[in-house]
């Protein structure tokens, strides 16, 4: 799970495979110590190695940092801190998402 919140670099909203998280020019610790990629995941240490599973896309650059490419669900699967605030949220029997829809609890 998550330890540490982690921006990405850019989103595209555009991909084929739905949204992507984009993570440039990151150190490899601090993917793993966000939870956002297991060690297995990494590129070997040449430059241009990469890794490419299911939801992710990993390539080493020159300089030893990596570039990442997450699709956005397999992200928010991993976000554990996501996970209690959509389940808070979805047990507020409070809320209603319809306009001008007044609760009447």
């Amino acid at each position: 799970m998550a330890n540490a919140l982690l921006r990405p670099t850019s989103i595209n909203w555009v991909s084929l495979r739905g949204i992507q998280l984009e993570y440039d020019a990151v150190d490899e610790q601090t993917l793993i110590g966000a939870g956002l990629i297991e060690p297995e995941h990494m590129p070997g240490a040449a430059c241009r190695s990469y890794v490419r599973r299911d939801h992710i896309f990993v390539s080493r650059r020159k300089d030893g940092r990596v570039n990442a490419r997450l699709d956005a669900d397999y992200v928010l699967s991993r976000d554990g801190s996501f996970k209690r605030f959509l389940g808070a949220l979805m047990a507020d029997t409070r809320l209603s998402l319809v306009q001008g829809e007044i609760s009447n609890d």
